[in-house]
């Protein structure tokens, strides 16, 4: 049944390409589906900004904190008068496919980084790991200011230090491997 992408897995497989890349790895389709996925939750986030920009210009975007749903009060349709709805659909959203992304990511770290466990038993044992991470953050009663302290490490990290760290291992790694080769390497 989930050879062909029929049944319960066809969902997964369409919306949730890259988790159904976590569990069915044999499948060939998987990284364009994967690509598309993240593909198309990168245009629903662009739709969502522009959407919110459109209606409430850049001035009050920036000066909101949740301008999506002040937008959506804005507009005046008695289908969305209850915005919770929205809020719920649209940030629950963004949440599952944030925590998808990351967890694929951490995935297929891990599996590249310990290749002799077997993928199921990695993707059991990350999965509990979220659960428990996602458990301990319900204890938190103020996340932004957690966030915001930790919002500039994150920053310098994934914009200076982890960038430099690969151009020197890549620099360091290219001589190497020409002379483990054979080959003489010259500086130009």
């Amino acid at each position: 049944m989930y050879d062909r992408g029929e049944g319960f897995g066809h969902p997964l497989y369409r919306l949730g390409g890259s988790f159904h890349h976590t569990i069915y790895s044999k499948k060939q389709k998987t990284p364009k589906v994967a690509f598309l996925t993240l593909l198309f939750i990168g245009l629903f986030y662009i739709l969502i900004v522009e959407g919110t920009i459109m209606i409430l210009g850049i001035n009050n975007t920036i000066a909101f904190n949740d301008s999506f749903i002040e937008a959506i009060k804005i507009v005046e349709l008695p289908v969305i008068e209850r915005t919770d709805i929205f809020y719920l659909t649209f940030g629950l959203t963004s949440l599952f496919a944030g925590m998808i992304i990351v967890f694929t990511a951490i995935v297929e770290f891990t599996c590249r980084l310990i290749p002799k466990v077997k993928r199921n038993i990695i993707v059991i044992v990350i999965g509990i790991i979220f659960l428990i991470l996602c458990l301990l953050a319900l204890n938190i009663n103020n996340m932004k200011e957690v966030f915001e302290s930790f919002a500039p490490y994150l920053v310098l990290t994934s914009s200076i230090l982890i960038p430099t760290l690969l151009f020197i291992i890549a620099k360091i790694k290219k001589p190497a491997i020409r002379q483990r080769a054979g080959g003489h390497y010259s500086q130009v």
